[in-house]
């Protein structure tokens, strides 16, 4: 048996999958045994029919990723994508998007690696365990790694990994959900522990349930170890669609004759007011809002999910002041 005290020393000694699998039963799932003849997942939750692989964040890669971003930086000059002198700052969403596609590449190896060998984790356990039904749920604990305390900026990693596709079918498609939370690490805009969960499928109640279940189980059991009341930040994307975080600028011109409308969006949060830009993989996947200062404030399904948001939202307002807005079928040119 273990007293608060003793899990307390646990977690100072930063024993993270320890303290988390006392958690487990406490929740009503099981910790699975190690199978060696296959490579098994961690967690079976029955009642729910989730199998869940935990993979912990434990080493800082600050210095690693800032010695590959300078060598790639150094060969973007060399290529002519981009001009520097002395001493600069780069941001992604400035970036052409030939730089955005390989800087991203860096950043989604690790990511990649670590989504594969959960999916072969779950896939196998299903099969061995004879779960076909159940739904395979991937939780990333940040313990230590310094280099994506952006909760959100690290989750669009995760998507875009998942979006992936072989001979058009999913290359992963054992997993159904993923979590990125932490414990002692603090998220880089709130400083508080965080907890963001996503679906693969966005009608997944099933899943997107058993994960808010999961997040107050655990944040629970954090208060009664620590006796400490437990605070964390849920920036979860899902929520975030829309233009809520951002301010929309719309002008309106007469040329040869036709009515112009133009829009420009900005970052409202904490102020900043920085023009923000539009990141994706191409028109059929997730557009990302993303600020150069505060990273991603929001998300669309698809191109076409933002521009008829956007334009929906001017023509509301150019209709307000009696102009004439921007039909379904016009040719718009939405910045």
């Amino acid at each position: 048996m273990h007293t608060l005290k003793g899990l307390r020393d646990h977690v100072n000694r930063n024993k993270f999958r320890y303290f988390f699998e006392r958690f487990v039963p406490a929740f009503g799932g099981e910790v699975l045994a190690e199978v060696h003849s296959v490579p098994y997942a961690d967690f079976l939750f029955r009642d729910d029919r989730i199998v869940s692989e935990l993979k912990t964040l434990e080493e800082d890669k600050n210095t690693e990723h800032a010695r590959k971003l300078q060598a790639l930086t150094m060969d973007w000059m060399r290529r002519g994508l981009i001009l520097g002198f002395g001493r600069f700052q780069i941001s992604l969403p400035r970036l052409p998007q030939q730089c955005q596609r390989e800087w991203l590449d860096i950043l989604e190896a690790p990511v990649e690696k670590l989504i594969r060998d959960a999916n072969r984790q779950i896939r196998s356990t299903k099969q061995y365990l004879k779960l076909e039904d159940h739904k395979g749920l991937v939780l990333i604990a940040n313990d230590g790694n310094f280099l994506h305390t952006d909760p959100v900026n690290y989750m669009i990693l995760v998507s875009r990994v998942l979006q992936k596709k072989k001979d058009g079918k999913a290359r992963f498609p054992h997993i159904d959900g993923v979590v990125y939370f932490s414990y002692r690490i603090r998220s880089t805009n709130e400083g508080l522990p965080f907890w963001l969960p996503g679906t693969v499928a966005n009608d997944d109640r099933m899943m997107s349930e058993f994960q808010a279940k999961l997040r107050d189980g655990w944040f629970g059991y954090l208060s009664t170890i620590t006796e400490q009341p437990a605070m964390q930040v849920s920036p979860n994307p899902s929520t975030q669609h829309g233009l809520t975080r951002v301010r929309v600028e719309i002008n309106g011109r007469i040329e040869e004759g036709q009515h112009t409308v133009t829009a420009q969006m900005f970052c409202l949060k904490d102020g900043c007011n920085r023009a923000v830009n539009v990141v994706s993989d191409g028109t059929d996947t997730r557009q990302w809002i993303e600020c150069p200062v505060h990273g991603a404030i929001g998300s669309f399904e698809s191109f076409t999910e933002y521009e008829k948001t956007l334009r929906h939202f001017v023509n509301r307002v150019v209709a307000e002041k009696g102009l004439q807005g921007i039909s379904p079928d016009a040719s718009a040119r939405i910045q």
